[in-house]
């Protein structure tokens, strides 16, 4: 969470990002800052590098691409309620609204 926030001004070194953050005026990078920066200070979590801590965990199978007059490829989502819900349950439905939100609670 904090290196998705963080990794969003865009520097490298992860100790100059997490002090840079800790004066946004996002709470929400904010306090991922101040959680991330005791562990980049002492080696652990953030690192030095932003991209290869999140590409650490990427999967690494292919991403499928929606097609324009084609089906879209199916995935999953968890809903407000952690369940499972599945674009394919929505087929044959005439439309279909996906909306993601990054929320500042």
């Amino acid at each position: 969470m904090a290196v998705e926030a963080l990794g969003r001004l865009g520097a490298r070194d992860g100790e100059a990002v997490v002090r840079a953050a800790t004066a946004d005026t996002n709470r929400y990078i904010r306090e991922a800052a101040a959680w991330a920066l005791p562990r980049t200070v002492s080696g652990e979590g953030v690192g030095d590098s932003l991209r290869e801590l999140a590409l650490a965990t990427w999967a690494d199978e292919p991403l499928a691409a929606a097609i324009v007059g084609e089906l879209a490829p199916d995935f999953a989502l968890s809903d407000a309620d952690g369940d499972t819900v599945r674009l394919s349950d929505y087929r044959g439905h005439k439309n279909v609204v996906i909306i993601s939100l990054l929320a500042d609670w």
